[in-house]
Protein backbone atom coordinates (compact mmCIF):
# COMPACT_ATOMS: atom_id res chain seq x y z
CA UNK A 1 0.00 0.00 0.00
CA UNK A 2 1.07 3.31 -1.18
CA UNK A 3 0.26 6.43 1.16
CA UNK A 4 1.56 10.03 1.92
CA UNK A 5 4.12 9.90 5.19
CA UNK A 6 3.91 12.66 7.46
CA UNK A 7 6.28 15.38 8.53
CA UNK A 8 7.34 13.45 11.39
CA UNK A 9 7.96 10.22 9.69
CA UNK A 10 9.91 12.52 6.97
CA UNK A 11 12.05 13.93 9.78
CA UNK A 12 13.08 10.62 11.16
CA UNK A 13 13.39 9.05 7.00
CA UNK A 14 15.83 12.30 7.15
CA UNK A 15 17.44 11.12 9.78
CA UNK A 16 18.10 7.92 9.45
CA UNK A 17 19.91 8.78 5.72
CA UNK A 18 22.29 10.95 7.47
CA UNK A 19 22.85 8.15 9.57
CA UNK A 20 23.85 5.96 6.21
CA UNK A 21 25.70 9.19 4.83
CA UNK A 22 27.99 9.22 7.60
CA UNK A 23 28.76 11.26 10.65
CA UNK A 24 27.29 14.73 9.33
CA UNK A 25 24.67 16.60 10.46
CA UNK A 26 21.62 17.74 8.64
CA UNK A 27 21.07 21.36 8.04
CA UNK A 28 19.10 23.79 6.39
CA UNK A 29 20.15 27.25 5.84
CA UNK A 30 17.33 29.85 4.77
CA UNK A 31 17.64 33.57 3.72
CA UNK A 32 16.16 36.36 2.64
CA UNK A 33 16.28 40.16 1.62
CA UNK A 34 13.09 42.32 2.97
CA UNK A 35 12.06 45.65 1.61
CA UNK A 36 9.68 47.69 3.22
CA UNK A 37 8.51 45.01 5.06
CA UNK A 38 8.10 42.77 1.68
CA UNK A 39 10.20 39.61 1.05
CA UNK A 40 11.87 40.06 -2.44
CA UNK A 41 14.32 37.53 -2.93
CA UNK A 42 15.21 34.05 -1.31
CA UNK A 43 17.82 31.25 -1.23
CA UNK A 44 17.35 28.04 0.63
CA UNK A 45 20.70 25.38 1.20
CA UNK A 46 20.13 21.68 2.99
CA UNK A 47 22.50 18.84 3.98
CA UNK A 48 22.83 16.76 0.48
CA UNK A 49 26.03 14.35 1.66
CA UNK A 50 28.76 14.89 4.62
CA UNK A 51 29.92 18.11 3.08
CA UNK A 52 27.86 19.06 0.32
CA UNK A 53 25.14 21.39 0.64
CA UNK A 54 22.32 21.94 -1.95
CA UNK A 55 21.31 25.07 -3.52
CA UNK A 56 17.83 26.24 -3.91
CA UNK A 57 17.54 29.90 -5.34
CA UNK A 58 18.18 32.21 -5.41
CA UNK A 59 14.69 33.61 -6.07
CA UNK A 60 14.39 37.79 -6.42
CA UNK A 61 11.28 38.84 -7.36
CA UNK A 62 11.29 40.49 -10.57
CA UNK A 63 10.81 44.15 -10.29
CA UNK A 64 14.15 43.70 -7.81
CA UNK A 65 16.29 41.89 -10.49
CA UNK A 66 19.96 43.09 -11.25
CA UNK A 67 20.37 44.89 -7.89
CA UNK A 68 22.91 42.38 -6.82
CA UNK A 69 20.29 40.64 -4.09
CA UNK A 70 20.82 36.86 -5.75
CA UNK A 71 25.04 37.32 -5.45
CA UNK A 72 24.43 38.16 -2.10
CA UNK A 73 22.55 35.53 -1.17
CA UNK A 74 24.83 33.55 -2.52
CA UNK A 75 27.62 34.79 -0.71
CA UNK A 76 25.98 35.02 2.60
CA UNK A 77 24.89 31.32 2.03
CA UNK A 78 28.41 30.61 1.06
CA UNK A 79 29.91 31.83 4.48
CA UNK A 80 27.52 30.14 6.47
CA UNK A 81 27.94 26.91 4.54
CA UNK A 82 31.51 27.28 5.30
CA UNK A 83 31.65 28.03 8.72
CA UNK A 84 29.21 24.67 9.46
CA UNK A 85 31.88 22.73 7.36
CA UNK A 86 30.41 22.27 3.72
CA UNK A 87 33.28 21.99 1.21
CA UNK A 88 31.25 22.21 -2.14
CA UNK A 89 27.99 24.17 -2.85
CA UNK A 90 25.46 21.67 -5.23
CA UNK A 91 23.02 23.35 -7.85
CA UNK A 92 20.50 21.75 -10.48
CA UNK A 93 18.61 24.69 -12.80
CA UNK A 94 15.47 23.93 -14.86
CA UNK A 95 14.88 25.43 -18.51
CA UNK A 96 18.14 27.02 -18.25
CA UNK A 97 17.16 29.46 -15.73
CA UNK A 98 20.25 30.86 -13.96
CA UNK A 99 22.81 29.12 -15.67
CA UNK A 100 24.71 32.35 -16.78
CA UNK A 101 24.30 33.64 -13.12
CA UNK A 102 25.94 30.70 -11.47
CA UNK A 103 28.88 30.77 -14.06
CA UNK A 104 29.60 34.93 -12.85
CA UNK A 105 29.19 33.28 -9.26
CA UNK A 106 32.48 31.29 -10.03
CA UNK A 107 30.55 27.87 -9.99
CA UNK A 108 31.69 25.14 -12.91
CA UNK A 109 28.82 22.99 -14.64
CA UNK A 110 29.24 19.50 -14.12
CA UNK A 111 26.51 17.94 -15.99
CA UNK A 112 23.39 18.36 -18.37
CA UNK A 113 19.91 16.33 -19.34
CA UNK A 114 17.80 17.62 -22.10
CA UNK A 115 14.61 15.36 -23.52
CA UNK A 116 13.41 17.47 -25.97
CA UNK A 117 10.35 15.26 -26.17
CA UNK A 118 9.95 15.72 -22.27
CA UNK A 119 10.75 19.48 -22.84
CA UNK A 120 13.24 19.19 -19.96
CA UNK A 121 16.19 20.91 -19.64
CA UNK A 122 18.21 20.42 -16.87
CA UNK A 123 22.32 21.80 -15.67
CA UNK A 124 24.11 21.37 -12.62
CA UNK A 125 26.82 23.22 -11.25
CA UNK A 126 29.38 22.97 -8.30
CA UNK A 127 31.45 25.56 -6.30
CA UNK A 128 33.88 24.67 -4.03
CA UNK A 129 34.12 26.51 -0.79
CA UNK A 130 36.07 26.66 2.06
CA UNK A 131 38.56 24.06 2.96
CA UNK A 132 38.13 22.55 -0.34
CA UNK A 133 39.85 25.36 -2.29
Amino acid sequence: MIREITEAEADNIDDRLMEVLGDCERHHIRLGIEQENKLIAVIFGRTHARDVLSVYGPYVEKEYRGNGYGKALVEKLEKQAEDLGFAVLRIKTKSGFGEGFYQSIGCEQIGFYEDSDLNIREAYFAKMIGAAL
